[in-house]
């Protein structure tokens, strides 16, 4: 089976805008043997867009978000300022995210196969 994986580590993101999803990343993944994305020690700072201010991380199939050891903080969105993710298996492991606007984390999971398991983060100040 062909499945990609892809991996944000250590950058920075900061003061990007999106048209709708993901002002900073928007990260999507789709088809039959679909895939994941790995983003660790990032720091994302300042973005806007409608849904997911600092990252937007979906799929249409059984594939993974893992979020370890990022700062997310001061994004702007209509839902979900800070991260947005849809439908995905979803691990979000010792994250600080803060000062967000339209609040710091939002998931949706519509599939019963779905899943989130966070562990270890620092949710704080976004309103």
């Amino acid at each position: 089976m062909f499945r990609s994986t892809l991996r944000f580590s250590d950058n920075l993101i900061v003061d990007n805008t999106g048209a709708d999803e993901g002002g900073g990343i928007r990260s999507y993944h789709q088809g039959l043997f679909g895939g994941s994305s790995l983003f660790e020690r990032n720091r994302i700072f300042g973005n806007i867009a409608n849904q997911g201010g600092g990252v937007w991380a979906g799929t249409n199939d059984d594939g993974q978000e893992t979020f370890v050891s990022n700062v997310i903080a001061k994004n702007v969105a209509s839902e979900g300022a800070g991260v947005y993710a849809r439908n995905p298996n979803f691990f979000f492991i010792n994250n600080t995210i803060t000062e967000n606007v339209a609040g710091g984390l939002h998931t949706i999971l519509n599939n019963e196969s779905s899943k989130a398991d966070v562990y270890n983060n620092i949710i704080w100040n976004n309103t």
